[in-house]
Parts: structure tokens; sequence; C-alpha cells
């Protein structure tokens, strides 16, 4: 906290006739006894309106504080609260905030005791750390919604309309309005992008994820000095506010967040300015024997998304597996979890993980059952496989895990985890309650360090969830865990229904079952489909032309002539379609049908794989062109004209003459989910199973030199036409000669 100083020397003095008190410890100094200046402070504020998701706190907040010691009466005074103005580009030309508006404040508020004003809660609040219930307040107000980037809340002894844009200072003399008591005035990027006309001298700072909090009891009527940065999130550093003071990162340490989140009237007496303190445990968890549960209840399966947009799977999560014939309880079990840290290129190394968090289980998990612990979603709408919101068994809002580093114990104790290592704590001896444990990294140990796991970590990555190969636990992760990439390119469609993560309302099942197999040409989607599409290649690879492959999965030869068959093609925009083509000509069953743009050649660098070798021979030229990687292709029957939806899928008027569709990248047209795709990497169908979800359906392989896919494999990848043998384009058989695309 900061130094008082000569300022605080003056400001005491005044309120004292002339107390000398230089040298005091602040703690020690009794607050000024001023009724209710001087006694009643707004002691934080928060605001999460107006754009995307919070990082921060679900609801807007006032936190109020008695700091005195006797009981301040709130009749007649009122929060008066308004919104400060926001550009996207500077700078901001306002000459005023919006207006104020009032909430009445009633009761009493006892001494060193907190009064919470509870606003609008965000309307996607999953992404925010702290997650205040509904109805939590004092007085709950959803007319309280305060913007992220600029806002005012006031306290003043009135039940009149406020209009003066600064009660602090209502004629630029310093003239406080009547009735004055406190005021907050913040700004995110004031005077550039952000505008405030109301605070104590300088505003300040807030945002998304930081709430404004007062850093101790001393008021020195200049916001920027008053207050400083709570920032509510489970990631990044610390802020400094408009006064240069550093802010507090609230991170994964529970009783850091305990101290700081607003509390309300029914909390009691108690010291906010005090420093936050890690709990130390009644019963410090020490090396003992392991919990019978052991070889038991399993880690089956661990998931992060903390870190850069995922490509896998949407939430954060753990599941746990029964491998027992009985219900098993959790009476005193607990997950513990921490992340590792991702060194980047620092060295040396990191000494330890970040701090464990405790996660109480409840209820039981079935015999030969799940139970599914889920963080909030990360937002990521082009990862492959969306767990739907709030399905765990546990639903966590600030259980997130890294994407590069992790650990993860089930312990039987109700008490704090600090051992790094809870399975090896000195001498090879297991933590009290142990029953198992994850440690997973992704370039372990020469980019992230973890200190926590079962004689060596597994790896893990944001495609890839680390999940048991079977159920024999030989306590060694690195041999007990397998990735399972997630993230389109990865396990296929069949094999996803059987690996996904599962709750408790699963009951039963075997998480090692082999999956379905893929069906056979002509089976379970019997349709004319999109196999494959790509844009014209670069010079690291892809195609010399854009092209579209098209495959009769039916039994019968289908007739594009006589059928009005229609391709549309396009990318993003509303509706974004750029070209239309006639088909022509008949597709045998089991066959491919090529289409290539006549208009898109682009000559290929010598380190592209397929270099210098031309195309088969398009069953259909056209002109057409599809840009880079936000593309979407679509076959309707009877559309001869340009669509004017973005997206035909679903859509009823064309529900008759709908075909098939892919959509890429941000194209705003596909099927539920778009596809990945890059100019090298094209995006092709791997199963024949249509789920009518393009990120599910296809996958990408990779046309440039040196990728994993090697060119004995590329033979199925390579697109056919017409003249080609009917074919299986999953398996690729009966197999093309590779010999014409290796470089």
């Amino acid at each position: 906290m900061k130094n008082i100083g000569n300022k605080m020397t003056i400001f005491l003095a005044v309120l004292f006739s002339g107390l000398l008190l230089m040298g005091c410890n602040k703690d020690d100094i009794d607050p000024p006894e001023v009724n209710p200046q001087g006694k009643l402070l707004i002691l934080q504020a928060y605001g999460n309106a107006e754009g995307g998701a919070p990082d921060g706190v679900s609801h807007s907040f006032v936190e109020l504080y008695n700091i005195s010691n006797e009981a301040v009466n709130l009749s007649g005074i009122g929060l008066y609260f308004a919104n400060g103005t926001s550009v996207a580009t500077a700078p901001n030309t306002a000459t005023e905030d919006e207006a104020w508006e009032r909430i009445a404040l009633s009761g009493t508020l006892p001494a060193k005791t907190s009064y919470l004003l509870l606003g609008a809660k965000h309307e996607s609040p999953n992404s925010a750390l702290l997650q205040i219930e509904d109805g939590y307040g004092n007085i709950n107000d959803n007319d309280l919604s305060l913007s992220r980037r600029a806002f005012k809340v006031a306290l003043i002894q009135s039940t009149e309309e406020l209009t003066v844009q600064n009660p602090f200072d209502t004629d630029g003399n310093g003239t406080k309005i009547s009735g004055y008591i406190d005021m907050l005035g913040t700004a995110n990027e004031y005077e550039t992008r952000d505008l405030v006309f109301g605070f104590e001298k300088v505003p300040a700072r807030n945002s998304a994820s930081e709430a404004v909090r007062r850093q101790d009891g001393n008021d020195y009527d200049d916001n920027s000095e008053d207050f400083i940065c709570i920032r509510y999130r489970t990631t990044g550093n610390a802020t400094e506010n408009a006064g240069g003071t550093p802010g507090v990162t609230i991170g994964f340490d529970e009783w850091v967040l305990d101290h700081y989140k607003p509390k309300n009237l029914a909390f009691g007496s108690w010291n906010a300015f005090a420093e936050p303190t890690e709990p130390i445990p009644v019963n410090p968890i020490v090396p003992g024997a392991e919990d019978e549960l052991a070889g038991k209840l399993l880690i089956l399966q661990a998931y992060g998304t903390g870190g850069n947009a995922q490509a896998g799977v949407s939430h954060s999560f753990v599941e746990l597996y029964n491998n027992t014939e009985t219900v098993i309880d959790f009476d005193g079990i607990a997950l513990y979890y921490a992340d590792g840290v991702d060194n980047g290129s620092t060295i040396p190394q990191s000494t330890q993980d970040g701090s464990w968090r405790r996660i109480p289980l409840t209820g039981s998990i079935p015999a030969k059952g799940s139970y599914l612990i889920l963080g909030p979603n990360n937002g990521n709408s082009n990862t492959r496989y969306a767990i739907p919101n709030n399905s765990g068994n546990i639903n966590n809002p600030a259980f997130i895990l890294s994407n590069r580093a992790f650990k993860v114990a089930i312990i039987r104790s109700t008490q704090p985890l600090v051992a790094q290592n809870p399975f090896d704590m000195g001498s090879g001896q297991k933590a009290a309650g142990y029953i198992d444990m994850i440690g997973a990294a992704n370039t372990y140990p020469s980019r992230d360090s973890l200190y926590g796991f079962e004689t060596s970590p597994a790896r893990n990555s944001g495609s890839e969830a680390v999940r048991r190969k079977n159920l024999t636990d030989t306590n060694k992760n690195n041999d007990d865990f397998v990735s399972i990439r997630y993230a389109s390119g990865g396990i296929s469609n069949e094999e996803l229904e059987v690996r996904k993560p599962r709750n408790a309302t699963a009951g039963q099942w075997d998480p090692f079952a082999d999956p379905a197999e893929p069906p056979e040409p002509g089976g379970e989607s019997k349709t004319l489909m999109i196999l494959q599409a790509n844009n014209r290649g670069n010079a690291d690879g892809g195609f010399s032309n854009s092209l579209v492959e098209l495959y009769n999965n039916t039994d019968s030869e289908i007739n594009l002539t006589a059928g009005n068959y229609y391709l549309h093609t396009g990318g993003t925009g509303d509706p974004g379609w750029t070209d239309v083509i006639k088909l022509e000509g008949i597709i045998p069953s089991q066959h491919s049908f090529l289409i290539v743009s006549s208009s898109e050649v682009n000559p290929e660098s010598p380190s592209a794989r397929h270099h210098g070798v031309a195309l088969p021979t398009a069953d259909q030229t056209a002109e057409f062109s599809i840009i880079n990687t936000n593309f979407k292709v679509a076959v309707l029957r009877n559309q001869s004209t340009l669509l004017t939806v973005a997206n035909p899928f679903g859509n009823i008027e064309l529900e008759a003459d709908y075909i098939d569709m892919f959509g890429a990248g941000t194209a705003t047209g596909f099927e539920t989910q778009a596809a990945s795709s890059s100019r090298p990497q094209i995006a092709r169908r791997d199963s024949l199973a249509d789920t009518d979800n393009n990120r599910n359906d296809f996958s990408q392989y990779d046309s440039r030199a040196g990728d994993a896919i090697n060119n004995i494999e590329l033979y199925k990848f390579w697109p056919r036409n017409v003249a080609a043998e009917a074919w299986n384009p999953i398996t690729g058989l009966p197999r093309i000669d590779p010999t014409p695309i290796i470089p």
C-alpha cells in the first residue's frame, strides 16, 4: 500500500485540529467521525455492459463500506450512477456523460461492514472468473448496468434529481453539491477513446476484467490515487490504474479471490483493507497411506483451454471414471488442479507450478460410469467438439486448465494442498488420502515446466486431450495416457462418439469400446456430397487452380444435367455468393466428379509436394473463384441464380432443393460449424457418415512437401474424375498410382 507522506499528515492535521500524527502507523489511525461523509465509502465498483462477454465478473456491482466504528443510517441517501462515452477510434469528442440515475438506499449499515448493490447480469457471463449469485445484493437492480469502458457513481444524501456532470466539483472551483458523501469516476483509455465527466480530481482506470477498488481507508479525494485495479481474471498480469499504482491480479489463488470479491450485509464485520493471507490448514496434507479408492476411481481424461484459441474442445474438463461394480460416494473427496508454467524462451526454467485450487466433489459416480468437472466455454466457435454448456456434474466458471502444462489430483481431503507433487512428497510417499493424478505438458521440459505428475508427465496441447489408454494404472502418466486429437484432422467421427467426455447421467459404459465401422460407399449417407474443395495454391503448396470434387455416394448414377444441379461458390459477407455454375454430365455410382476453375492458374513453388504435376482432366471447367481460407460452396437443384441467403443450410424455402454445403474459416455459410482450411491445407471429407457439421465431417491434409502425410498415403487425397474407377474415398481403395504426385 502507498506511503501516507506529507499529504496524509496535512489531511489528518486539519481533521484533528493540529493533532500531531507524524510517524504513526496508518493501520492504528482511527477514521474521521464525520456523518456520513468520511464513514460511508465507495469500496469497489465494476461494469461489464457494452461489448463482448466479460472476463471479470458476471454482474455490474457497487460495493459500499462503513469504515467507521458506528452504524450509518442509509435513509435518504442515494446511489447515483451514469455511464461515460466510448468510441472505437480516438478521439472522443463527447461533451457530457449519460444522464444520472438514482437508487435509494435503505436500512442501517453496521460498522466495518459492506453493503452491495448488484446490477445487471451479462447475457453471456460464463467467461467471467467471478460468478455472483443472482439476488446476492442488498439491493438488486437490473437498471444498474455500468459500462466496461467508462462510468461514474456517487453517494449523495439527497432524494433530488442530479443534473450536474460532476457533483464533486459543481462550478470548477471545487464546490461540492449539498449532501455530497463520496464519488468514483473511472475510464479505460481516458481522454482518448473513453470520456467521463464526473470524478474526484482524476479518474481511476477500469476494464472488462478489472474492477476499481479503494486501496486503503484514506480518502484523498483523487480517484486515481485512492483506487487500484482488481483484475478478476484467471490469467494475465496486473495492470496499473490512472495514477500508476500497481493493481492486484486475482489469478488462481482462492484466498485472494475470497478477500477481494464483493460482500453484502450478511457477511458481517470485516477489515476491507487487510492484506489477504493464505490460510494455514488445520491438518496439512502429509505423506501417508493412499486412499482405498486408488486404482478404482480414475482420472479418465483431461483437457485445457487456457492460452491461445483452441481447436479441440470448447471447455476445460476433467472426466473421472469409476472402475468398480458399485457406486462411489464423494464424501470428503476433492479435485485439486494447478497449471505448470509456459516458459517460452525464459532461462532458467521456473522452479514451481502455480498454486493448487480445490473443487469439492459432490454426489456420487455410478458403477462403471463417468463424472464430469466442466469449466467455462472458451468462446472459440472454431473448436471441433463443442460440449454443451453447464453439462458437467460440476460446472465451475473458474476451472480453466492451461493448454500447455497442467496437473490434476484426486485426494480425499478438505485441506489446502501446498506440496508440488502429492504423488511423491519425498522418498516416494504419497499424500494422505491420495487417489489419482495426471500431469501433462506440451514440450516438457524444454519449454513447459511441471512439477506434479506420476513418474513422468503425459503430453497435451490445445488440440489434444490426455486420455487413459486402458483401465490399468501403472502410476506413470506418460505410459498410462495418450494424446487424443479432438481437433479437425484428428480422431474420426466414429471414434469421437466413443471417446468424448461423459457425465454421470450416461450411466454404465465402456470408455474403450471399439468405434463403429465407417459406412461403406453407398451406405449411411446416400447422397451426392462435396468431397473436397480448395482455393488455388500459394508458394508453399495447394493446387494450381481452385477446385471442387463431388462424390456420388448412392447406388445409382446421378444425371447432373437432367437433374438441374447447380454449384454455388462464395465467401464472406451477406449473402456473399459470387458465382453460380450449371453442372453438366453424369456421375456413376461411387465415382467422383471434378470441377476446376479456368481462371485461377497460379504457378507453384518447387517446394510444393506436387510441383509441376497436372490435375486430372476436369469433368467440368468454369469461371469461379475461391478466396484464401474463407470460402463456401454449395450444391442445390433448380437454383440457377445467385443465392440471396448467406447460408442455405437449414433454410426452409430451399429445403427441397438443398443437396450439400461446405464452409471454411469465417465464411458466412456452413453446416452447423465452419471447417478449418488454408491454401496449402486442403479441407476434405473424412467420413461418408454426413453429420451435417462441416467441422466434424471435414479434416485438413497438408499438400506441402515435408508434411506428416507421406506420398504413399497422398494417393487417396489426390482429386479424381469420372474417368477413374469406382472407389472408396475414405480408404482410397482401389488405389491409383501415386507416382505422378511425388515431387
